[in-house]
Order: C-alpha cells, then structure tokens, then sequence
C-alpha cells in the first residue's frame, strides 16, 4: 500500500484561524494528500495592545499576520499557509502564489449591538434603516467599515478594537462606552458551535450590513491558501479551489490592486456572478476619503461567457478592461482628492 503524501499545513492559532485550517486539512484530504496542521504566531499576536496601524507603519503596509506565514513558506518550513483572503495584499511575495480559494461564505459584515441598547435592531441594515443607530459607539480598527458608515449614521462614534473574535466579543460587553461592535459575517457564522463564542453572542442583536451601504472587502468570507508556486504538489492543490470563488475574489483583488488599495485603505470591492438566465457579473467598488465626506461608489453589470472563465487570456483581457473602467469612473469622480486625504500618490492607469 503506497503511503499518502503529507504536507505542513501553517496557521495562527485563534479559534477561527484553527477552524478555517481544519476546513482547508478537509478539502486537501479529498485530494489524497494529508495535511498537518501546526500553529505559528505572529508579531501582533505577541504585541495585542498595539494597534493594527501602529504595526503597519513598524512593519510596512503589509499585515504583520501575513507575513508571519508567509515567511515559513519562504524558509521551507511549511508548505502551505491558510489566511482570510481580505486580510491579504493585493501583491504576493515573489516565489508564492494563490493555489486555493474555498468557496465564498457570506461576504458581509454585521453589526452587534447590545441587547441592553436597543430592544431589537432591523436584521438588515440599507442606508434608510442604519440611521437608528444614530449617536451610538461601535468597536472596530477597520477604517473601511468606519469611513463608510460615517456619512450614514448621525453622531456615530468608533473605537478600536484589537483581538480574535471571542477576546472583541469580550472586551465589547466589558466596555460600558460601547454600544455594539461591527465584524464579518462569515467569522461568525464559522465560529456558531463554539460555546463561548456562542455565548458571548446572546447578549447582542445582530444585523447583516447591505453591501451598498457597506462594500465589503476583496476576498471576504473566502480561505485562501497560499503554496510557493514551484511546489511540486502545486498542480494537484488547485483542484481544491472553488472556480466561481476564484474568478469572482481575482477580479476584486485585481481592481483594488489597480487603484493601489491595501487592508488599510477604506475600499471594498465586492464581485458577485450570476449564470441564470444569463451569465452576468455584479460589481461594486468604493472608496472613500478617511472621514467619509468624500465617497465614490461604482456599480456595473457585464456579460461574461464561460470562456472568460477559464480560458486565461480572454480572462486578462476582461480583467483589464473592467480595470480600466473601475479606474476612469473613479478619476472622473475626483478620486485624486480621496488620495490625498490618505497622503497616497494617485496611481497610474492600469
């Protein structure tokens, strides 16, 4: 009997770094491929006080998490890393590539308040029903989630947020200045069986943000796995991907990096693909200046046949045009002013 082949599989050691890790082990293991699971923490696990954006100016834009993982694969000790998609650049380090996406959960963020609050809150938040939470404090360090809720909630304040999902959950409840918290729907949704998660949980009423009102980030709710691209098991690990999952979270990534957008920025970019009756692609993209006051949101509909899909070249050539879009839409809307309120160079046309 021929010994299964076993690879390092690398993660953070939070509930839902372990949780998105298992489901990764999981979906290699259809491959015939055996995965071992093992832990590595990184800078801003050993520094938790310390804001994600003070981390960002000691260890340049890219996440101290990020990186972490990605130097065990660089230094060979692993051989793949399990991220959150969103929490990724745009831009990989040389050598290391994308070789499996899962397919999406919800690509929300939802909004937690507390139970001693409000009596009940909507279960969808649109740019109508959000103003009821007008002079509210929510915890949460993303200044995408910030800079696009601002304009629409009067005298709403934030505060920031540090720690994996059951410690924000905590620290919220313990904080009597805050009324709610704000997070990704798929992080929560992964962690419902969890007791204490679960627990934490009863004390809030929860709602689901539209994504107009809040575009969420590229790749949210998807688990990316990131493999040196010369790895001899390469071929077989990308027939773990999701294809629809994919091609929707490349063109998301591939927009935003075009407008040089980063984690840190407030931008979002949300692709969503619909075969029936025609094969068609919703797209939005915003961003907005740090405040809020300056927002642009773009949304288009395009045709896209199945060939675009696979075939690599038609692709790029439909990537660069929707690039290109995106782009012109956002100068002619005075997008420069958005970059200078960032202190960020306007970038040059794709």
């Amino acid at each position: 009997m021929i010994k299964p082949t076993a690879i390092q599989l690398v993660t953070r050691g939070s509930k839902l770094a372990l949780w998105q890790a298992h489901m990764a082990e999981l979906a290699i293991s259809r491959t015939g491929v055996l995965a071992h699971v093992y832990v590595k923490k990184s800078l801003a696990d050993h520094q938790p006080n310390t804001q994600l954006k003070d981390l960002a100016v000691e260890q340049g834009v890219k996440s101290s998490f990020v990186g972490t993982l990605e130097r065990e694969l660089i230094n060979g000790h692993a051989d793949m890393a399990v991220h959150s998609l969103k929490d990724l650049p745009t831009t990989l380090p040389r050598g290391l590539g994308l070789v499996g996406y899962l397919a999406r959960h919800s690509p929300y963020d939802v909004c937690l308040v507390k139970k001693t609050v409000r009596k009940s809150i909507p279960p969808v938040l649109s740019h109508q029903t959000v103003k009821q939470f007008s002079s509210l404090t929510f915890a949460t360090s993303s200044l995408r989630r910030q800079a696009f809720l601002m304009p629409h909630i009067p005298q709403v304040s934030f505060q920031d947020i540090r720690g994996n999902i059951e410690s924000r959950l905590r620290k919220a409840l313990e904080n009597k200045s805050l009324d709610g918290l704000i997070l990704s729907h798929a992080s929560l949704a992964r962690l419902k069986d969890d007791p204490i998660t679960s627990q934490y949980l009863q004390s809030f009423h929860m709602s689901q943000v539209d994504c107009h009102l809040l575009v969420p980030s590229p790749g949210q709710g998807v688990i990316a796995l990131e493999m040196n691209v010369d790895h001899q098991l390469w071929p077989k690990m990308t027939t773990v991907s999701c294809h629809l999952t994919e091609f929707c979270c490349s063109l998301e990534r591939e927009i935003v990096g075009a407008l040089g957008g980063h984690c840190l920025m407030p931008i979002g970019c949300y692709v969503n693909a619909h075969y029936y009756p025609t094969p068609e692609l919703t797209i939005l993209l915003a961003i907005a200046s740090p405040s809020g006051s300056h927002r642009i949101l773009w949304q288009t509909k395009t045709r896209v046949a199945l060939s675009q899909v696979y075939d690599m070249s038609k692709r790029a050539t439909l990537f660069l045009a929707l690039k290109r879009d995106a782009y012109q839409y956002v100068l002619d809307q005075k997008g420069e002013k958005i970059y200078m309120s960032l202190n960020r160079p306007f970038p040059n046309k794709p």
